[in-house]
């Protein structure tokens, strides 16, 4: 613990050193799509045809305007005035910056009520089945999704990030903000982790004790799987691995991420006319997560997240339990990493094809 501590504090410094350099990154970029939308509109507004008493408007020098210039711009069209808001760097900034906080904090929040939960169930056997862990999971998403969606829009999921960055419909999702999201995603995950092993080291050094587990043998799987995932499910088969091989796990996390991602998008949908108020979406998306853990778990403890796993598994590799977290028993780390980011966009691709062309 003395020495997993220091690693995991680095590690977690550097992953917001990267955070910060990728705000940086999109934030250049966004000041220079600024700058050419900002002097396309000043000679919109030096090419339009009006006289100075039909508007108020700032002395506007074309290739050097001013934040109160591009905010309060006015291009007159020929019958009225339409107001055409250019967002300037700072306001980008501050956009972006509460997006991607708010994607670590809702991330954080989903770690340490979700993965606490199987934590209390794995080293202190709180809950007597899947279907109870399987609804706190689901609370956990819905809390996450209810506190940070009118800030980032609550995607809390890499996977989601990558559908939505990959719809068409979602053209204002760019690359530039996905690179943030995803970064803000695995650090509130990994902080997560970090919080819940120290909540829970004395009970997870009791377990281990009490199971005759050596941290980093292939049996510590057992006390690790309450941070990453393993196929199958540990709790239910123990170490027999031939129930289920790598390309099966696979399958399963793309399916049921699709699964997921589908749901997602018919309950937000805005054309939807079986959920018209979207109060509902966030326990609705939580109540899907429940039913897809239920069914799912007992092949991959139903990840769905790419973030989820990795942060908290993460976390085990820098506390001890070495190539057990990291790349797992037959190397299969990268399935609850690959499954799902394959999954989503399919999901979203099924549904946009099969449903939401169709009520437009």
């Amino acid at each position: 613990m003395k020495i997993a501590w220091p690693i995991s504090i680095s590690c977690f410094a550097f992953i917001e050193f990267c955070m910060s350099k990728s705000l940086t990154f999109v934030l250049g970029h966004q000041a220079l799509d600024n700058h050419s939308e900002g002097k396309q509109a000043v000679r919109l507004f030096d090419k339009s045809n009006i006289k100075h008493n039909d508007v108020k408007y700032s002395k506007i020098i074309i290739g050097k305007y001013s934040k109160k210039a591009c905010n309060s711009m006015l291009i007159t069209g020929g019958e009225g005035v339409q107001n055409n808001r250019i967002g300037s760097v700072d306001d980008k900034l501050s956009e972006l910056k509460r997006a991607m906080v708010a994607e670590y904090i809702g991330t954080l929040v989903l770690i340490v009520l979700g993965c606490g939960g199987t934590c209390s169930a794995v080293y202190a056997g709180s809950f007597s089945g899947l279907w109870q862990v399987a609804s706190l999971w689901g609370l956990a998403v819905t809390i996450a999704v209810y506190c940070t969606a009118s800030v980032s829009g609550a995607h809390l999921n890499p996977a989601v990030s990558l559908a939505t960055v990959l719809s068409s419909r979602h053209s204002e999702f760019s690359w530039r903000h996905f690179g943030g999201y995803v970064l803000a995603q695995l650090s509130g995950a990994f902080t997560g982790g970090l919080i819940n092993l120290a909540v829970f080291w004395d009970l997870i050094k009791k377990f281990e004790a009490d199971q005759k587990i050596v941290r980093g043998s292939p049996e510590s799987v057992l006390s690790a799987m309450a941070f990453g995932e393993y196929f199958p499910n540990p709790a239910m088969f123990g170490l027999n691995y031939s129930l289920i091989s790598p390309l099966k796990a696979l399958a399963v996390e793309f399916l049921a991420t699709s699964l997921l991602m589908f749901s997602i998008k018919g309950i937000t949908d805005s054309k939807s006319k079986a959920l018209v108020r979207k109060d509902l979406a966030p326990l609705l998306i939580g109540f899907t997560v429940s039913i897809l853990i239920g069914i799912f778990a007992p092949f991959t403890q139903a990840g769905m997240n790419p973030a989820r796993d990795f942060g908290p598994r993460l976390v085990t590799f820098l506390s001890g339990w070495g190539s057990a977290a990291i790349p797992g028993p037959r190397s299969g780390f990268w399935v609850y990493i690959i499954g799902p980011l394959l999954g989503a966009p399919f999901g979203s691709l099924l549904y946009d094809v099969v449903i939401g062309d169709k009520i437009r």
